[in-house]
């Protein structure tokens, strides 16, 4: 096989053709092997179109003249019904992904009366010899194509074909939604899901694993991580208190083609086992399992999952083996986690933009100034203002777990501002981290934040309080609802000249007052409140499920779901 130079000027020599333009040494080539050609009208004056025929099949060719190149294109040199067009589509891109050299592509006709194939090839150096090579070759490349799809077809006529490209994507949608259901109908709240700047830690996994334990002032001693049959040994107590649950899985490669190197996560190995040892706020020692599995992946999250089995106390005869079952049952823990692949940089230039929006319309007065903008351009910092914001996304997402990383950090940076006083915002941010607290069924902590809403002006932070007290069992929710529906009493007489918004409350009030009654086993108070709910629009349907529920309670019958938070 010869080669021709691309600088030589003669037009032959020992059999190279050596024109300077590589368009020159194609037409050459084509007149050498007798090739009929037509050379075609282009709507591109960089672009040459031809037409030529080589062993009665007929081939395209386009030359760029900009870059000195030829396309050759093998135009229809198979056509099948439309019903086959999942076939070809899969026979044409596993050969698309093994082949270097040509491409296939693939088409319907615009009659929609079947499907094409086609293939094509790049030259840039060009002999008579290497043109013939090619051009044989497309005749292989068809020959191969036909024979295996007809036989597919044929073995497959009469049935269905498996589209493997609509199938994979369609076990993908189905994995991610079984991972987003699962995630969602976990009973602590399901909002396990952690990002780069936000990790659901290795504490806040014993929190929900071990709530049969004192974990007020927990000690860690040590952790031991195993994975591939190497050990990691930890003593440092900050560093396995705040270790993301997701460190043995999950690392970040860059990305070196970005002109801005982005990293981006991956599963760097399938499982690992972490055992930490540690000691309750009783002063019990207690040492945990916990194996984290991968969970599959889309393209913006990864799924895990952890689970662990709390050893119970050694079997003695003071303890029965029924006790024992208990305490297993107790101590297993199962959960799906998420790591979500957020964009950090997109998530500060969001943030950056709408701070100093919401800066800008408060410090002009905006008649568009919403309440959650005031909140936001009320912040001094930028990094106060970067977790509520980014913690109101995530609240509105309903992922309370990770929202609450947000908004502790806020509390904790206006904390150490020193503020003397509580105002408006440190009352939001209390709201919020109240709220997700009772959402992931942590009511003591709850009631910390809303213990500081006592004074609030504002009717949903109230609610929350009594929300949080009711849910709780608190005895002093009732004086909490006695106040507040005498305040509203004094000052607007019946609930029917309220305004629309406090005759609300004043129904909420009431609604959580016999909840509670309920609570503290007055079943004969509870049913005469809510009997005196049913003629309330807002309250009719809460009064009768809670009516059946103390049924069911005098019945000796206590399952069933009863109300909880509003």
């Amino acid at each position: 096989m010869s080669f021709l130079g691309r600088n030589v000027k003669k037009a032959k020599l020992g059999g190279y053709f050596v024109d300077s333009s590589l368009e020159q040494k194609f037409l050459e080539c084509l007149r050498q092997l007798n090739c009929k050609y037509e050379k075609h009208k282009s709507t591109e004056s960089n672009v040459h179109n031809y037409s030529f025929v080589f062993q009665a099949e007929s081939f395209y060719a386009q030359y760029y003249v900009l870059y000195n190149r030829i396309y050759i294109f093998y135009n229809g040199f198979y056509a099948s019904a439309l019903d086959n067009l999942n076939i070809i589509r899969q026979f044409v891109n596993t050969y698309n992904n093994k082949c270097l050299f040509h491409k296939l592509t693939y088409g319907v006709f615009p009659d929609g009366r079947g499907v094409w194939v086609s293939a094509e090839m790049m030259i840039d150096e060009l002999t008579v010899d290497s043109l013939t090579d090619m051009l044989n070759s497309m005749f292989s490349i068809k020959h191969d194509f036909i024979v295996e799809i007809e036989r597919e077809i044929k073995e497959n006529r009469g049935g269905y074909y498996r589209d493997i490209e609509y199938h994979d994507a369609m076990g993908l949608r189905e994995l991610v939604l079984s991972r987003e259901l699962e995630i969602s109908h976990q009973p602590e709240d399901g909002n396990y899901r952690s990002s780069y700047d936000s990790s659901f830690t290795l504490e806040d996994y014993l929190k929900v694993s071990c709530k049969n334990l004192n974990l007020k002032g927990v000690k860690y001693n040590k952790l031991r991580i195993l994975v591939d049959e190497t050990m990691s040994v930890y003593d440092d107590e900050n560093f396995i208190r705040d270790l993301p649950l997701h460190f043995p899985l999950i690392e970040y490669k860059r990305d070196f083609i970005e002109a801005d190197e982005k990293e981006y996560p991956f599963f760097a190995n399938d499982s690992a086992v972490m055992i930490v040892d540690f000691i309750d706020g009783e002063g019990k020692e207690h040492s945990i399992t916990i194996n984290v599995n991968t969970e599959g992946q889309d393209s913006v999250t990864l799924y895990y999952k952890a689970y662990s089995l709390q050893c119970p106390d050694n079997i003695g005869r003071t303890i029965a083996l029924d006790e024992k079952s208990a305490q297993l049952a107790q101590g297993a823990s199962s959960i799906m986690l998420a790591y979500d692949n957020g964009d950090v940089k997109k998530k500060l230039q969001e943030f950056d933009f709408m701070w100093k929006e919401a800066q800008d319309k408060v410090k002009n007065n905006d008649a568009s100034l919403t309440e959650g903008e005031a909140l936001l351009g009320s912040f001094v910092t930028s990094h106060s203002g970067f977790h509520f914001y980014w913690g109101q996304r995530c609240f509105a997402q309903g992922c309370y777990a990770q929202a609450l990383k947000h908004f502790l950090n806020v509390f904790n940076s206006i904390k150490a501002e020193n503020v003397s006083n509580i105002n408006e915002g440190m009352e939001r941010i209390c709201y919020y981290i109240a709220f997700c607290y009772t959402e992931l069924g942590m009511l003591e902590s709850a009631y910390y934040y809303v213990e500081l809403l006592r004074g609030s002006n504002n009717i949903e932070h109230l609610m929350e309080l009594v929300n949080v007290l009711a849910n709780a069992g608190d005895m002093r929710v009732l004086y909490y609802i006695d106040s507040y529906l005498k305040m509203i009493s004094d000052n607007f007489g019946d609930q029917e000249a309220c305004p629309e918004n406090i005759a609300k409350f004043a129904s909420f009030l009431r609604r959580r007052r016999a909840y509670s009654l309920i609570n503290f086993g007055k079943l004969d108070e509870a049913e005469k409140e809510f009997k005196a709910l049913l003629d309330d629009p807002d309250s009719n349907d809460y009064a009768l499920h809670e009516l059946a529920y103390i049924q069911r309670l005098r019945n000796g019958n206590q399952d069933g779901d009863k109300g909880g938070k509003e």
